[in-house]
């Protein structure tokens, strides 16, 4: 098996679980600053996948993967959803209201 067919097998392992959280923060989107569900759920994915995780300005997760010296790379996500209304079948958003 060559490489590439390796990654894309890995892929295709990976890809299950990926559209399963994909579709429950879309369920369940949270606005901005209230992200309070939103950030633990990612908190609980990137730590069990090894991270160290970091909070940072109330709703805000840092990942930190150590591998060793050297460069690193950083990612960044908005993680707030917009105030609209959808209906877009198994995809439709379930906000939540303020009590």
């Amino acid at each position: 098996m060559g490489a590439v067919q390796e990654i894309i097998d890995s892929l295709q392992e990976q890809l299950p679980w990926q559209s399963e959280l994909y579709q429950h923060f879309h369920r369940h989107p949270e606005l901005g600053l209230e992200e309070h569900d939103t950030s633990a759920r990612i908190a609980s994915e990137l730590g069990a996948l090894g991270y160290e995780i970091h909070k940072i300005g109330g709703t805000g997760i840092v990942g930190v993967l150590a591998n060793g010296q050297g460069p690193a790379e950083l990612a960044r996500a908005d993680i707030h959803a917009l105030p609209v209304t959808e209906n877009t079948g198994d995809w439709t958003s379930h906000p939540r209201s303020k009590a």
